[in-house]
């Protein structure tokens, strides 16, 4: 199921996941918007694994 977020709730979502170490809203949108996510940049996502952050 879906939710539309109000600007307000997407800013603090944002800094809730920032503040335990993931990427906020804004720099997933910069890398999605970069290409970073396109299947061409599997190999870059592969090396960048190993740095996630899990709870």
């Amino acid at each position: 199921m879906g939710k539309d977020w109000t600007k307000e709730e997407l800013q603090q979502a944002s800094k809730a996941m920032m503040a335990s170490g993931q990427m906020g809203y804004e720099e997933f949108c910069e890398m999605l918007a970069d290409g970073a996510f396109d299947s061409e940049n599997l190999e870059v996502a592969a090396e960048t694994s190993d740095t996630e952050v899990h709870s």
